[in-house]
């Protein structure tokens, strides 16, 4: 269930980028509803559950397992949410209006914060 969960995550993860550099493409899919909650908390809830099932949070005790696991998949999806706001102030001026570019940045960029999380959660796992 874990597994699913985590997976589901990812896919939220990139479809919040998605959501957050072009809000219109979303609003198209289902104009009465805003999905940024639910792909918010999705992407919180899989980050908290792959953390808590790592090596490096599998030693510490329940509560401080699963303190530091919400603290650390909130702090990360925190992050990337002002990240990708920033950019998308910073490149909308700059960008020429071509369909799908911000889609693009946004899976491109999840991708990547997504890769760099997992990397570096790898390398303080095994490198205390």
């Amino acid at each position: 269930m874990a597994c699913l969960v985590t997976v589901a995550s990812g896919a939220s993860y990139g479809l919040l980028a998605v959501n957050l550099l072009s809000p219109d493409l979303m609003q198209n899919v289902s104009p009465s509803r805003d999905f940024t909650d639910v792909l918010m908390g999705t992407t919180l809830v899989g980050g908290t559950l792959y953390l808590a099932s790592s090596p490096h949070f599998v030693a510490k005790a329940r509560v401080k397992k699963y303190f530091y696991s919400v603290y650390a998949s909130a702090t990360f999806t925190c992050s990337s949410v002002m990240f990708w706001l920033t950019a998308k102030q910073f490149l909308l001026p700059r960008l020429p209006n071509i369909t799908g570019i911000y889609e693009v940045a946004g899976l491109g960029c999840s991708i990547a914060l997504f890769l760099a999380g997992t990397t570096f959660l790898d390398f303080i796992a095994f490198h205390p």
